[in-house]
Order: C-alpha cells, then structure tokens, then sequence
C-alpha cells in the first residue's frame, strides 16, 4: 500500500528528478512549507508536491528531491508576465519583499550564533521561525532559475536578469550557514537533554514545533522512528490538505530509489548531455566534487551538484566545469562567464556517470561530455 501510494504520487504530480542537497529532513520539511504555503500565499504558485530520498550522514545528510519542474516553470510564467508588464514589479513586490526577510534573517543567525551552546531551545525556537521564512524567500529566486532552464532568456532585460542572479547568488549563501547552526543548536540540545542530538534534525518542522512546545521531551516510540529515519527515509510532501508524511521502510526506499536515481548505474554511458553556459572545449581529468572531498589535483575538470561561492578557488582551477543542476542564474554559470571556463550545466547526471580520475573531454558549444577513458575503480 505504501510503495503504491508513493509512485501513485509521483506518477500524479510529475515528479522527476530535480536536485540533490547536503539538507536534514528538518530543513526540507521546512523547505516543502516555503515552496508551497508560504509562496502560494505571496504570489499564487506553489511545487504543489515533492518526493525527498534522504539519508543522515556523521557530518552530511544527503538527500534527492523529485519535483515537477516543468509545471513551476509554467507557474513561474505568472511572474514574468507580471514583470514584463508593470515596470517595478520585480523592484517592488520581489526585491523589497525578499530583501527586508533576507536582513531579519540575518539578524536572526547573529543572536543564534550567540546562543547555541547555552541556550540551544531558545535558537531551535528561532529556527523553526526563521527556516520555512529563508526558503520562501530562496524558493522565489529558484522558480526563475528554473524558469531559465527551459525557457528563452530574452522574455527579460539582461540587465534585470543579471540583477535576479546576483540577488539569487547573496540569499543561496545563508543556506549552509542556517543548516550549520541548526546542525549545531540539536547537538547541543541533546548533549543538555542526554541523547544523540543529531536525532532532532530527523523531525519534520511540525514535529519540531510540537517538541519543544512540550517541553522538549521524546517519548520511546519518538525515539525508535527517529532512528529508523536516521538509516533513511522517504518524505513526501503534498500541498492540498497540508499533508506530509515519512516512510523508514528500507525496501521501499531502496526500490524509490532503483527506479527513479539509480537508472543509469548499469549502462555504459559514453555522452553525457547538458546546457551551454559558457562555450569552449576542454580536455582533463574529472574531479567529482559531490561530497566536497578536497584532494590536490591538477588540470581537472570540475564535476559537481552544483557550486557555490566557497568553492571559487576550484573553479579557478578547473579546466571546465560540469553541474548536474542550473541554469543561466545559477552560481557555476555566472562565474564561468566571468571566468571564461567551458561549462556546462543540468546534465541530471554528471555526478552519478563519471569518477575521479575518468579522462574526459568537455565540449561547451555543442553541450556535450564525452567520456574518453574510464578511471580504474
């Protein structure tokens, strides 16, 4: 029954393939309420569903989101036009908006920063306000950087979309930030409380809320769930009725899984295909770069999720860039453009298909990486 009622949804809402994240459970519970209630509330569009594959990790959790991104492309559509219409649209209903929530935000981390080891209840408190808030405002720039990757770039001025990319670029930085503190607020709680902290990041935002109006207490079988979810989980989350839900059941997860990530792995995938950012070709070595292990290498291709501001001392490095997400706003396009390196971006799969020490060649005006020589495993 569980297995149907999960591919029934993402049969239902379209549900694909969309990103990969360093993200709790916690976060995207409160991500799935930016996404939906709160952006629906502003600006009449929402996902209206999502199917996360996530997994607890020492110092990372690490989950796949499955979302509908053609039909928040077309509800996105919505915005532009008001754009294109009314002149100050984006300045006054998206800029403003978003920029005074951005600043309260982080104002918010200072006093969370101050107060994490102390008083760990008082910041999770802070969080479950502030968290669903920083997404919303994050989830608004994603609809145009989704938007961008399937849609002509010329509907918009290139001035007002550089303006939407920088502006993207600056929120998309308080993320990790946020998802540190909050790593660091839980532990604390639980070394205060006597348990595993990092259990509290495996509670949905409204499990949270709940938790600490009552007194910051777990009863056993709280306890147990949250274990299981620690192995892995499938959360899912549906705007209509506000409902969201966590399965443990490990061989649902790992058939979720097989069918909709792990469809590659048996193939003998030679041409990997993307979206142009930056034209040229490039010949090297791939550095896949998914779990963030730094290793000296030299002349490499860099193969990633995505990038984001810390890692430019790579990109300088790198010979070409290739993402499995983006789009002309996100990070590795931008500065790629500004540093004139081949890139190549939302290739899905990129991470999956190719291994560090694999020789390949990166060709930026046709959108293409060819596999040259596979690396010894």
């Amino acid at each position: 029954m569980v297995i149907s009622f999960i591919k029934n949804t993402i049969k239902k809402y379209g549900l694909h393939l969309a990103s990969k994240r360093y993200l709790s459970l916690f976060t995207i519970s409160c991500v799935a309420v930016g996404y939906n209630k709160l952006l629906r509330r502003s600006f009449g569009i929402s996902y209206k569903a999502m199917v996360i594959i996530g997994k607890v990790g020492k110092n990372k959790d690490y989950l796949t989101t499955l979302f509908n991104e053609s039909y928040i492309t077309s509800q996105t559509e919505k915005i532009i036009r008001k754009i294109k219409t009314h002149k100050n649209y984006y300045d006054k209903k998206i800029f403003l908006p978003m920029n005074k929530i951005y600043y309260e935000i982080e104002n918010d981390l200072k006093i969370i920063e101050k107060n994490t080891i102390k008083n760990p209840e008082y910041c999770l408190k802070i969080i479950t306000k502030i968290c669903p808030q920083n997404y919303f405002i994050l989830g608004v720039y994603n609809c145009f950087w989704r938007y961008f990757k399937e849609k002509d770039a010329k509907d918009l001025p290139k001035s007002l979309i550089k303006k939407i990319g920088s502006d993207r670029d600056r929120i998309s930085r308080i993320y990790p930030k946020l998802e540190e503190l909050i790593r660091l607020s839980t532990r604390a709680m639980g070394k205060k409380m006597g348990f595993d902290g990092d259990l509290l990041r495996c509670l949905t935002l409204r499990e949270m809320e709940d938790y600490l109006l009552n007194g910051c207490k777990l009863s056993k079988i709280q306890f147990k769930e949250l274990k299981k979810r620690k192995r892995g989980y499938l959360y899912c989350f549906i705007e209509r009725g506000n409902k969201e839900y966590v399965f443990t059941n490990e061989n649902m997860i790992k058939d979720t899984q097989n069918d909709l990530i792990n469809t590659d792995k048996n193939k003998e995938i030679k041409l990997i295909k993307g979206h142009i950012a930056y034209r040229g070709v490039a010949m090297g070595i791939v550095y896949n770069y998914t779990f963030r292990n730094h290793k000296k290498m030299r002349k490499f291709v860099l193969v990633s999720v995505m990038t984001r501001p810390d890692d430019i001392h790579l990109i300088r490095k790198s010979l070409a860039i290739v993402t499995d997400e983006g789009s002309i706003l996100s990070h590795a396009a931008i500065v790629a453009r500004e540093l004139r390196k081949p890139c190549i971006i939302g290739t899905k799969n990129a991470t999956s298909i190719l291994r560090d020490g694999d020789l390949v060649e990166v060709d930026a005006n046709k959108g293409i990486v060819k596999i040259l020589k596979r690396a010894e495993k």
